[in-house]
């Protein structure tokens, strides 16, 4: 799962809130899946989307996010 955001919003406590349920529903779709198929969630600020860059290097640049702690 991917999610786009603004550059300047990528901290922000909700972004963050959501993209903790995002890391969560991953792994529960993970585990759910009839495939077996590995779900990810990766949080891309727009900054990093260009014409010509791959998938996966736009993948490499996804923002951290930190579980609960």
């Amino acid at each position: 799962m991917v999610e786009v955001k603004a550059l300047n919003e990528v901290t922000s406590d909700e972004v963050v809130s959501k993209a903790r349920e995002g890391i969560n529903w991953c792994r529960f779709a993970s585990t759910a899946d009839p495939d077996q198929k590995k779900w990810e969630y990766k949080l891309v600020s727009d900054n990093n989307i260009h014409p010509g860059n791959t998938c996966k290097y736009t993948l490499g640049t996804a923002h951290a996010v930190k579980e609960d702690e």
